[in-house]
This record gives C-alpha cells, structure tokens and sequence, in this order.
C-alpha cells in the first residue's frame, strides 16, 4: 500500500445555490483536474470548500483569480483494492504512536477505495515516516 503526500487548499464560500457550480466551471476553464473535492455548510449561511488538485500550484492559481483566502494542509492519500479493514493498518500504526486522525474521507467503488486523512501538524513529520509516505 503506497501512501502519499497531498496539499489540500481550503477557502470559504457562501452557502448558497451555485457556488459548486461557480468553481467547478472555474476549475473546467482553466484546465483543473482534482484528486478530490469537498463542500460543506457551516451554519449562518457560510460555506466551506476543499480541493486536492493534481497540480497543486494551478490550482492555488486559479483560486487567486477570483481573490480568495486560502488556508493550505498537508495530509495524507492511500488507495488500494477495496476489502473489510483496508484502513485498519494504517489507523493501528498511527493510533500506536500516539497520533490522532482528525480527519478521514473514504470512498470505494468498483473494487478500489481511495481515503485522505490528516493528524495534527504538530504530529505531520512523525506519521510521514511511519506511514513511509511521499
């Protein structure tokens, strides 16, 4: 199981109908593809939004064409074929060096799953190595 090193950009949007739309369209123009794409609401009408591009620096570029403030994370990608505890492995290896998961996204379809997780900064080196990631 090959694990990898991803830069995840993240900016607020408003919650409101259209704004998927508004950047997918933005992300399709330019010629964005993305590892990963997430939306959620976060109450009061505010919104927030994350993207794992394949080219990490055009997408930070096209996010700025539209003057956004964007916070930037490392975390983690793994991928493999699709089975009962495909994660266990590397939750058992983090949980037994004492690093918290704080954040999991798992899909499988058509016998593969792809999940991103990210630990706290503070631990970010530590699980590199341990997970052998790059």
């Amino acid at each position: 199981m090959a694990i990898r090193i991803v830069e995840c950009v993240e900016w607020a949007v408003p919650d409101k109908p259209g704004e998927l739309l508004k950047y997918a369209n933005c992300f399709r123009t330019v010629g964005i593809n993305l590892d990963a794409l997430w939306a959620y609401g976060c109450g009061k009408g505010k919104a927030r939004m994350a993207a794992v591009g394949k080219d990490p620096r055009a997408l930070m570029s096209a996010l700025r064409m539209h003057g956004l403030d964007t916070e930037v994370s490392k975390g983690f990608y793994v991928a493999g074929k699709d089975k009962a505890g495909a994660l266990v492995a590397v939750a058992k290896t983090l949980a037994k060096a004492g690093i918290n998961i704080e954040y999991v996204s798992a899909l499988a379809a058509q016998g593969r799953y792809g999940a991103a997780f990210w630990v706290p900064d503070s631990k970010f080196q530590k699980a590199r190595k341990l997970l052998r990631a790059r």
